[in-house]
């Protein structure tokens, strides 16, 4: 009976060990219903990099999509401001090269740095990005 007991113990345990996942970064959300995004920019450079400064445990890094994009004749250079979901086998769906239908959510007072762009990806989720560097 103490057998059978600790083999039921044994074997919940590993169940309950299997269904926990430990995620990084949460999936992006989807685009709201009727949402409109009139801008068209080109992206012409897609970068991931670790990222250890994200408040994650120590030790931790997430990863972090920079783009370059160009945007009304300028070339800026993006970051997400979250950490992107990790998807070790297909990172390259997140932002595709080309033409991305995207709209402006905060324009910075002067220059573009710190504005904020919101990019509608093929699958209809939302990317949200902060301008950190242009160059021309």
């Amino acid at each position: 009976m103490k057998r059978l007991c600790a083999g039921l113990i044994v074997l919940l345990c590993s169940v309950s060990l299997h269904a926990q996942k430990t995620r990084m970064a949460q999936e992006l959300p989807y685009a709201k219903p009727g949402m409109d995004y009139p801008m068209v920019v080109h992206v012409y450079g897609v970068h991931i990099r670790a990222d250890c400064s994200l408040g994650h445990w120590e030790g931790q890094c997430a990863d972090v999509l920079f783009a370059d994009i160009t945007s009304n004749g300028r070339k800026l250079e993006l970051v997400s401001s979250d950490a992107i979901p990790e998807d070790p086998y297909n990172k390259t769906r997140l932002l595709s090269f080309g033409d991305v239908h995207a709209r402006v959510l905060k324009n910075a007072p002067g220059t573009e740095l710190g504005d904020e762009y919101e990019f509608l990806l093929p699958n209809r989720r939302v990317l949200k990005c902060v301008v950190v560097g242009m160059t021309e």
